[in-house]
């Protein structure tokens, strides 16, 4: 049978397991459980065969577990009380199906893996060998008929309904490595617009099956970690099944990052494509920055009244500030704040957003903030992920940073702590109450008093300093134990650790910069980026105008990069 769990509608499971089970007496069971299996608002074919053989479950036409129990149908007596859509003794915790079926068949053999595949996106007549019940829902004046010559008529219950829907056509095949060997639980991603990303495993195998729409574009990418391929704009041939291998590469090599696109040969095969002899090589990471894997010692704030005060006299003589500060959000509260510098009339401040992922670099003039004033980069943010934010507030305006990468300017010039000293500063607490406290971990804050290119801030973002560089004016590493809000820097302007307030052991990300261009050297504006690490969820991010992006990723695990436009 066809099923989409949900069908457009609630899901009411909170699992994704798919479990198959047969039980005629206290002692006398068998069952098969498929772990993470199913997927809401997306179809799946399903065949349970059961018998002498044993129990086996397919799904999409792979075999996805099995049992050597032998019982089977003949063996139920309550042959009076056969249910599609729930349990056939039914409980109160236990909920009926919320989702769709299609082209329900019972057979009275047991099918092989290749009966099953054949036969799973035909439309059957009902005159089939060995078919003993057919329920298609096609019969508009009698939706539960069985068009089968058994003619075992269903009825329809409570709100059951028929409905219109297109069934998916499925894309199956095998992942081997170069030697051929299959590449057992290597990974598959699905991205096809308007629709979830899916991700499934193959099977112990190499063997991987998934369902698409049949209408539309997708991007497909195979991965184990360390091998990869990738198909974009992939678009099935219409046909109900169609098959598409793939040979994984070496995605990794001396030079840098390369992309490796796949291609299909006649026969379905998908291998990394070769140009006169050579892999083409994608982005290439040519301005990537290492360091060590060494633990650092970061702050640590809960979002509650948490956080480091520092000295008033911060700013003293400054005309250009630069602050630059590794965070990592654990949640977005209402303009949580980073810092705050000054007081309530008067103050500069870095937060994320209104409950969201925003980045906000703003100045307060006498208490207000107009358009000139606030900096805004929209949803860069993500929670739990390292990233770098540098802001500075220089005589020609006003420049964000993210990962290196300049996410917004204005040509606002003011500065308030020019006029004396400044009152009050604060790491992750504001001075509107109605704004919230920092909640995640900092690590490695510095404070300048000159306007930072951006070549600077990207030379020095993977270094730990030493506290003796030119016009640095604050350096909290949080490293002494003994008085975690020390200021390394010259200026000794110490903090003092307030509240819930601690510092914990963290290894700090790398960042990864470049530029993307075309064949003929031409800027790729716009072209998006896609990070897949193992334990990650896979991150997007975009280009800016001169075609450069920055990204922040893990130094202990292999990633793949994609780069399209």
């Amino acid at each position: 049978m066809w099923i989409s769990p949900g069908g457009g509608g609630p899901v009411q499971s909170t699992t994704s397991d798919l479990t198959a089970h047969i039980s005629y007496g206290p002692r006398q069971r068998g069952s098969i459980q498929a772990p993470n299996t199913l997927r809401a608002n997306e179809w799946f074919h399903i065949a349970f065969i059961t018998g002498s053989g044993g129990m086996k479950l397919f799904v999409n036409g792979l075999l996805a577990g099995t049992n050597a129990y032998t019982g089977s149908f003949a063996s139920l007596t309550n042959s009076s009380q056969n249910w599609v859509g729930r349990d056939s003794n039914p409980s109160p915790g236990l909920p009926t199906l919320s989702g769709q079926i299609d082209e329900f068949r019972v057979w009275k053999t047991q099918r092989t893996p290749e009966q099953i595949r054949e036969t799973m996106l035909n439309k059957l007549t009902g005159s089939e060998p060995d078919l003993v019940g057919l329920w298609n829902f096609d019969d508009p004046a009698q939706p539960g008929r069985d068009a089968s010559p058994g003619a075992h008529h269903g009825k329809f219950v409570g709100q059951a309904a028929v409905t219109n829907a297109a069934l998916p056509v499925i894309v199956f095949g095998k992942i081997d490595d170069a030697s051929g060997n299959p590449l057992a639980k290597a990974s598959v991603e699905i991205h096809q617009p308007g629709q979830p990303d899916r991700r499934i495993n193959a099977n112990d195998a190499g063997e991987y099956a998934i369902t698409l729409a049949s209408a539309g574009r997708c991007d497909l990418f195979v991965t184990t970690g360390k091998l990869s391929a990738y198909r974009l704009g992939f678009q099935s041939n219409r046909e109900a099944q169609q098959r598409l291998d793939w040979t994984l590469a070496e995605t990794q090599g001396a030079a840098g990052a390369r992309a490796v696109p796949a291609r299909s040969t006649a026969d379905g095969k998908t291998t990394p494509e070769k140009l006169n002899g050579s892999t083409p090589s994608g982005a290439a990471a040519t301005g990537d920055r290492s360091r060590s894997l060494a633990t650092k010692r970061v702050l640590q704030l809960d979002g509650t009244n948490s956080f480091v005060e520092l000295p008033s006299n911060l700013l003293d003589g400054a005309i250009e500030v630069t602050f630059e500060a590794w965070l990592k959000w654990e949640k977005f509260g209402e303009l949580s704040r980073i810092f705050d510098f000054g007081e309530l009339s008067d103050s500069l401040l870095v937060s994320s957003g209104y409950l969201n992922n925003d980045l906000y670099f703003v100045f307060v003039n006498q208490g207000q903030t107009t358009r000139d004033t606030v900096l805004r980069a929209p949803a860069l943010l993500a929670l739990h992920q390292w990233c770098h934010v540098a802001a500075v507030a220089s005589t020609n305006g006003m420049r964000l940073y993210l990962d290196g990468r300049l996410v917004g300017t204005n040509a606002y010039t003011k500065r308030f702590y020019t006029n004396g000293p400044v009152r009050q500063a604060f790491l992750g607490h504001p001075f509107f109450a109605q704004h919230r406290n920092f909640h995640g971990d900092m690590g490695e804050v510095r404070l300048w008093k000159t306007a930072r290119t951006q070549e600077q801030v990207r030379e020095n973002i993977g270094q730990s300093l030493s506290g003796n560089e030119p016009d640095l004016i604050g350096l909290w590493n949080f490293d002494d134990t003994n008085n975690p809000g020390r200021d390394v820097s010259l200026a000794a302007r110490h903090g003092k650790l307030v509240g819930q307030a601690t510092v914990t052991n963290a290894v700090l990300p790398v960042v990864l910069y470049g530029k993307i261009i075309d064949a003929s050297g031409k800027t790729l504006a716009g072209a998006s980026i896609e990070v897949r690490q193992s334990g990650s969820d896979v991150r997007r991010l975009t280009a800016d105008e001169s075609g450069e992006y920055g990204l922040a990723i893990s130094p202990a695990e292999r990633c793949d990069l994609f780069v399209t436009t």
